[in-house]
């Protein structure tokens, strides 16, 4: 099995385009701008105060 990732993810309509293609995970603007080194510490050790679990669906995880 290989994991499929699309990068730049900026729009709804593209995200559920790469559904419909059964893409696994997606980065980009749609789920967050880049952020300061120390914001993402905080995203990464509190998830639940920065994040919802999905977007449409589409379920969201933290790779360590």
């Amino acid at each position: 099995d290989i994991s499929v990732v699309a990068e730049g993810v900026e729009e709804q309509e593209q995200l559920e385009m790469l559904q419909g293609y059964g893409c696994d995970e997606i980065q980009g603007y749609l789920l967050s701008k880049p952020v300061p080194a120390l914001a993402l510490l905080d995203i990464i050790n509190n998830p639940q105060d920065h994040l919802d679990n999905t977007i449409n669906n589409y379920p969201l995880k933290l790779v360590r």
